[in-house]
């Protein structure tokens, strides 16, 4: 099979997606039922993918018509199907497969955003719609978001395959700057880009009703664009409360970073409104990491039984939880610990490279000749 994998993005790339990319472009090279496929991406952007970024092919700056250079380098390539993994739907001849794997804009376009971030998400919304009602496949990163499209744009089924993300540990761990090896098993731990549907609150609302209680919590991520307000209003309120000395905002983080944190942490707090397929939870359970997460789908689908779930907004239960993981007795700890690691070892980037490949094959078309 030759497929032509097109960002059809403005350059804006998630770590998230990033490391999408970079797990399952090498599998697909590496893939016996795969010929032959090349990664398109905008000017500019293939330094941001390291090694796999330097095999891609950018679009000419100021092209008048992407999907007519498309449609050509499609045809050039006699590719079987082009695949958009950014639920945006090019104008080409060749079967298109997209991937589902943003769900704010879906269903949470306005709520707590900027006007103008409201604006774009409802564009984002409405290509996503054109692009999964004319897409020959539709590829769902989770049965929530394949629900989605099912009972509310009404998709036929049938047209759908999920593909869940894998997880893949890193190499080491490192320290991260700010923190230090004696607050190993002395914080709570939350990771993700800041913004409006990352829920924070919750976690501010907690401390306050710990009070003299409360334990230092670590802040990993940096503030989304067009999210500044809300992060500002997450730190006045930290302020008010009196509550600065036990909240550390860290920023990015690294993959070794990250998993230090995962590792060392007493708790790892999962707020998020609204997720596709959440890496953060993969990582975190990969790890070991015991987590108290919302019960907004798909948290569940992905935790399963690893970790404790309260309502998004009840910042009372998530401070009933952390009460009770401070004075959990450590054979709990190890059987939670051990549960989020077999349940994370259910989720692998060969799994999803294979089925991506699969759904792929169902959007192909037979080639004359």
């Amino acid at each position: 099979m030759r497929i032509l994998i097109a960002n059809l993005t403005r350059g804006g790339f998630s770590g998230g997606y990033i490391k999408y990319l970079r797990e399952l472009v090498p599998r697909l090279a590496r893939h016996p039922d795969v010929e032959t496929f090349e990664l398109v991406m905008p000017p500019g952007t293939h330094g941001r993918l390291g090694e796999i970024g330097a095999q891609a092919v950018e679009w000419p700056t100021g092209c008048s018509s992407v999907s007519r250079w498309l449609d050509a380098r499609a045809r050039a390539l006699r590719a079987d199907v082009v695949f958009v993994p950014t639920a945006t739907l090019p104008t080409v001849a060749t079967p298109v497969a997209v991937m589902v794997q943003n769900m704010e804009p879906l269903v949470r376009p306005i709520a707590g955003n900027a006007p103008i971030e409201a604006v774009r998400n409802i564009g984002r919304r409405l290509a996503a719609y054109r692009a999964v009602t004319r897409a020959k496949r539709v590829i769902a990163v989770s049965d929530y978001v394949r629900d989605f499209l099912v009972d509310t744009w009404n998709i036929p089924m049938e047209r759908i395959g999920v593909v869940h993300h894998g997880v893949e540990a890193a190499p080491y761990s490192t320290v991260p700057h700010g923190l230090s090896a004696a607050d190993a098993g002395q914080f709570i731990f939350t990771a993700g880009s800041i913004r409006p549907a990352r829920g924070l609150e919750d976690v501010v609302g907690a401390l306050e009703r710990l009070g003299e209680a409360a334990p230092t919590v670590v802040i990993a991520g940096t503030i989304d664009a067009r999210a500044e307000n809300y992060a500002r209003r997450l730190r006045e309120s930290i302020e008010r409360a009196g509550l600065m000395s036990r909240v550390r905002w860290v920023g990015h983080l690294d993959p070794a970073q990250m998993r230090w944190c995962f590792e060392h942490a007493a708790a790892f707090i999962m707020t998020s409104r609204v997720e596709a397929c959440p890496n953060i939870v993969l990582e975190a359970m990969c790890y070991g990491a015991i987590s108290v997460a919302t019960r907004c789908r798909p948290m569940p689908e992905f935790y399963g039984k690893a970790a404790w779930y309260y309502e998004p907004g009840d910042s009372a239960a998530l401070a009933k939880m952390l009460r009770e993981l401070a004075v959990l007795p450590a054979n709990d700890r190890v059987a939670l610990q051990d549960t989020a690691r077999r349940r994370a070892a259910d989720f692998s980037w060969q799994a999803t490279a294979d089925y991506t490949v699969a759904e792929l094959q169902r959007a192909r078309l037979p080639r004359d000749g």
